[in-house]
């Protein structure tokens, strides 16, 4: 399948020949990928097929881990991301896990850790700011009435997964990705993070890793399948679902 009109639309990520090994097992197998900016950029599959490790190679988290072994480019606005200090990638690049991990502290001060623990030192005023804005993008501020003190860990399954998702906002990054955001949460809480992925795209670029096809349908802007750690087909979220591709079609039967 080919992308939309792929000339016309920025390339923010431009994944290159990319393979990611252990010792025993190739998970990634020269992959090439680009990631569309202001776009939700979707990566489906079976599991185990790679989809997160993909993840964790674009802001270079997967570098803590000793055992894997990456070789091929990933260029982040036209820069290799190895030229990067992995702070400074991993605040432009930001990635929220399949679990809500609220720290045992206030909504507020969940939010401000990220700025708190990069150095970032702002007046009251200034910070209740950027606070505030992260948690409206979140769409979570207006459902606490305003009550920022109350702790993290005592918000609702959906309310938190938007919680970790404004802490990510709050470093103001320009790609936003989300590992399974939906797949402990009820149906109601689902359908706010749809609405939320919405509107996130109109400010970020968004990277999103899921089993579930309904909600690949209702926000994909770019669908990519992967099997056994390569992609067998890309393309728009219409095209991807009408695709004659024996893996995708089989795909699709199993995931409905």
């Amino acid at each position: 399948m080919e992308e939309k009109s792929v000339e016309k639309v920025e390339k923010v990520i431009e994944i290159e020949k990319l393979k990611i090994k252990t010792k025993n097992k190739v998970i990634l197998d020269r992959v090439d990928l680009n990631i569309f900016r202001n776009n939700v950029n979707t990566i489906v599959g079976p599991s185990g097929s790679g989809k997160s490790t993909l993840l964790r190679s674009l802001n270079r988290l997967l570098e803590m881990d000793p055992a894997m072994e990456v070789t091929g480019d990933i260029l982040f606005e036209k820069r290799n991301i190895r030229d990067f200090d992995p702070v400074e990638l991993r605040r432009e690049i930001g990635l929220v896990f399949q679990k809500p991990n609220p720290f045992p502290m206030s909504v507020y001060d969940n939010v401000a850790f990220g700025l708190r623990i990069q150095g970032k030192k702002l007046k009251r005023e200034e910070m209740d700011k950027v606070i505030v804005q992260a948690l409206e993008d979140a769409d979570l501020y207006e459902e606490l009435g305003g009550n920022l003190k109350q702790m993290g860990t005592s918000l609702s399954g959906g309310q938190q997964q938007r919680l970790c998702i404004a802490r990510a906002l709050v470093l103001r990054p320009k790609v936003l990705m989300l590992d399974e955001p939906t797949s402990a949460l009820d149906p109601i809480a689902k359908g706010k993070i749809v609405d939320l992925i919405r509107s996130l795209k109109q400010k970020y670029t968004v990277v999103l890793v899921t089993h579930d096809m309904n909600l690949t349908r209702k926000v994909s802007d770019y669908t990519n399948l992967i099997y056994d750690g390569k992609f067998v087909a890309k393309g728009t979220g219409t095209e991807f679902f009408e695709s004659k591709i024996e893996e995708v079609k089989d795909f699709l039967s199993e995931a409905d």
